[in-house]
């Protein structure tokens, strides 16, 4: 493919130590290795970003640590960013104009963490840092992205403190995280990490009271879950159902992606979307969870684009359930 393409050089892994010189070498019409690897960079060795960044995004760590086999961000040693780096970035964009920060990482409540519980100094020292910049404005619009089920139940009551450092006001704000699945022996087979320091037995409970807890705290739940594991059986599709029905009362969206090779699990290859659509229980897990967000959308957000609107949105919901 990368012939049929014409690719003439593919990087695998991070670009601080090697793409500088790549770019210069393409410049300069040397020839470039077909393929390469770089080398994972010390946070050190991590520059601050010269323009400002597209929607405000801020790197707060890398990397995950959980070590689920099928993702990308996994493959990447977990680091925290030295705080001053941060303050930089978000002061650039700050100055150009952004009127959003959003503080990205594959779980916010790792930042400063020596391992995988959270460490509470270490977040609001963070947070109140970037609310003494000179250009911070209280109309600025501080959020995160991501957080792990497991990360939330460790620390309860730090989601009420940094929800009210963000910012708690008559617009809910959305939090994804990764369910991935229903089934524990999924979470086993190919995610033994996610929920730990708890039992991968108890995953159920385990994103059903984290959800809770963020919609206690103003925040909307973005849920996306996967089917199609080579290892996944009916059994285990019946418990992503279940997942889903026990999310019913839960301000959440919940959507059902298809299972993509990729990360440690790249080799194996993906089942053809067309198994998806011919198999009645992993399509019922689809609709479940179209409904779901379809009720929720229709709850918190009124689209303008097209003919859509919120009433359409209700009545969407109701079609997808008949």
């Amino acid at each position: 493919m990368q012939e049929k393409l014409g690719i003439d050089c593919i990087l695998e892994g991070e670009g601080e130590k090697v793409v500088p010189k790549l770019f210069k070498d393409a410049i300069e019409s040397k020839e470039l290795p077909k393929h390469l690897f770089g080398d994972t960079p010390d946070v050190d060795e991590i520059p601050a970003i010269y323009t400002p960044s597209r929607g405000g995004i801020v790197e707060i760590t890398r990397g995950c640590g959980r070590n689920c086999k099928f993702c990308m961000p996994n493959l990447l040693k977990f680091r925290t960013l030295p705080k001053e780096l941060i303050l930089e970035e978000i002061r650039l964009n700050l100055k150009n104009g952004a009127r959003h920060i959003d503080l990205h990482s594959e779980d916010f409540l790792r930042y400063g963490s020596k391992g995988l519980k959270p460490d509470m100094a270490k977040i609001l020292d963070l947070l109140h840092s970037i609310k003494k910049i000179e250009e911070f404005k209280n109309d600025i619009d501080l959020k995160t992205d991501f957080l792990s089920s497991s990360s939330v139940l460790q620390a309860p009551d730090l989601i009420e403190e940094v929800s009210h450092e963000f910012g708690t006001d008559t617009k809910k704000k959305l939090i994804e995280i990764g369910i991935e699945t229903g089934s524990p022996n999924i979470i086993k087979e190919y995610m033994a990490g996610k929920p730990k320091p708890f039992d991968a037995d108890d995953w159920q409970e385990l994103v059903e009271q984290s959800i809770g807890i963020l919609n206690d705290n103003e925040r909307i739940v973005y849920g996306t879950m996967i089917t199609g594991f080579s290892e996944e059986k009916e059994d285990d599709v019946i418990k992503s159902i279940e997942l889903v029905e026990r999310s019913a009362k839960y301000d959440c969206f919940l959507f059902v992606l298809p299972f993509i090779s990729m990360g440690g699990l790249r080799k194996i290859g993906s089942i053809p979307v067309d198994n998806y659509l011919n198999d009645p229980l992993r399509m019922e897990l689809i609709k479940k969870g179209l409904i779901k967000s379809a009720e929720t959308a229709s709850n918190f957000v009124k689209l303008t684009l097209s003919n859509i609107d919120y009433l359409n949105l209700s009545k969407w919901a109701c079609h997808l359930k008949t």
